[in-house]
């Protein structure tokens, strides 16, 4: 087994409600659809794809979410089934995920210590891949210890499965540095691979993250993102998410909805150094507090996605 530690300073609770109850998201207003489209430039030439529906979300009668319907074009490709305890927590959440004709199935497992988020075990199949365990100080998270089977050593596995169980803003940060460097990124013999996440915050909003990745004896990748917000209410704030929920350009961590993301990323190794700076910008309609639309760019490449939600 092999132990990476995640140091969340000051965090608050990883699933919030409105009265802030750990495990419950209950949003005021509540998705019921989300549609995708995107602009793209290669070689000079501009192409649109169409508006097509990515997200069904799918509500129980006491208000919590009961399930998510992930699209690829018109055919349903995966879905997250969510069961609670008697207190509205989430309790697992249950996958399915349909590619080429082939299905895979996952779940998620989650254990409290009285109100508090004690642990949360991620299954590939049947077999146990991650275990999160929680920390807590002053009743807000500040630590959190993920441990990884041996066979999950693969980081395209081990990706998937802290995608269902970490914020987005960590996610997708490590996300590109596997995308960077992928060689380098698998587990190697003896040599460890320890990733340290330590996050700052404004309030209710993670205001900066650094990453630091360690690859035994093959180099280091240190990432910094900082973060800008509205003054909207984001509607993710509070979800559980599975591994297929997807959040563009908010996070369940944070009130308010990312406007900018300035990330850096530096990587040593035994053959030098590469250093690079991505801005993100996210631009918003709204109805009421909430977000309708989402447009973002990226500085490394020509591309602007928009993200439309629809509430129930």
């Amino acid at each position: 087994m092999k132990k990476i530690t995640i140091l969340t300073f000051a965090c608050v609770a990883l699933l919030f409600s409105a009265c802030k109850k750990e495990g419950v998201f209950n949003p005021k207003q509540k998705i019921s659809k989300i549609y995708t489209s995107a602009t793209y430039s290669i070689d000079g030439s501009t192409t649109t794809t169409d508006r097509s529906l990515s997200e069904a979300w799918t509500w129980n009668k006491n208000n919590t979410l009961a399930k998510i319907d992930i699209y690829q074009g018109n055919t349903i490709a995966g879905t997250d089934t969510y069961t609670y305890d008697n207190k509205k927590r989430v309790v697992r959440i249950d996958g399915t995920e349909n590619y080429y004709g082939f299905t895979s199935t996952y779940h998620i497992d989650f254990k409290y210590n009285g109100k508090e988020l004690s642990e949360a075990a991620y299954y590939d199949g049947n077999d146990l891949a991650v275990t999160l365990k929680y920390t807590h100080q002053n009743g807000k998270i500040s630590k959190i210890e993920a441990t990884t089977t041996e066979d999950m050593m693969n980081m395209e596995d081990y990706l998937k499965a802290l995608h269902s169980l970490l914020p987005q803003q960590f996610y997708a940060s490590l996300e590109n540095s596997y995308k960077k460097n992928p060689s380098k990124n698998n587990a190697k013999g003896d040599y460890d691979h320890i990733t340290t996440w330590v996050a700052t915050w404004d309030k209710d909003n993670i205001s900066k993250i650094v990453i630091t990745e360690q690859f035994g004896i093959y180099g280091q990748e240190t990432i910094t993102s900082e973060y800008k917000y509205d003054n909207y209410n984001n509607p993710y704030y509070g979800f559980t998410p599975g591994e297929s929920g997807e959040m563009t350009g908010a996070s369940c961590y944070s009130k308010n909805n990312i406007t900018q993301t300035t990330t850096q990323y530096q990587y040593n190794d035994l053959e030098g150094s590469e250093n690079g700076t991505e801005i993100i910008n996210y631009t918003y309609t709204y109805k009421g507090k909430y977000p309708v639309t989402c447009s973002h760019t990226g500085s490394f490449q020509e591309e602007t996605y928009i993200t439309e939600y629809e509430y129930k």
